[in-house]
């Protein structure tokens, strides 16, 4: 057995900020590509695509307070990003993952002009959906 360095410093997870190839999903236990499963919850409260989720966050958005004066284009890569980031932090609780997130942020917006004081909230709602699609209290929030 080789010895992984990074692995042990870091977790499977890697560095803080860092994407991984693949996820699990909390309900089959099958792994899937980051960004594309999370398993849905009775009642439909998620989703097991990110397409699905896309439709409900556009079709939500404006109902958000922080969503004032933007467009869903403005909020999109955010809510992208907390549904993967959710995934890639199970187990973490939203305040735990936070800090990460942040620094991740640089990286993960892409094309998105807004800093991570103008999307955190967005990041945190795509967070929190996906954590209640997902059966239990992964993060131990009582959420």
């Amino acid at each position: 057995m080789g010895d992984n360095t990074e692995e042990k410093k870091w977790g499977p997870l890697g560095p803080p900020g860092a994407v991984p190839d693949k996820a699990t999903d909390p309900i089959t236990g099958e792994a899937y590509p980051v960004g594309t499963g999370v398993g849905a919850a009775a009642g439909g409260t998620g989703s097991s695509y990110w397409g699905d989720e896309d439709n409900y966050w556009r079709n939500n958005y404006s109902s958000r307070p922080y969503s004032s004066g933007r467009t869903y284009d403005d909020l999109s890569p955010a809510y992208r990003y907390g549904y993967d980031s959710a995934n890639q932090y199970r187990g973490r609780s939203w305040n735990e993952a936070e800090n990460d997130l942040e620094r991740g942020w640089e990286h993960a917006k892409g094309a998105s002009r807004s800093a991570w004081h103008d999307v955190k909230d967005a990041v945190r709602d795509a967070w929190h959906r996906v954590e209640r699609a997902t059966p239990g209290d992964a993060d131990r929030d009582g959420r």
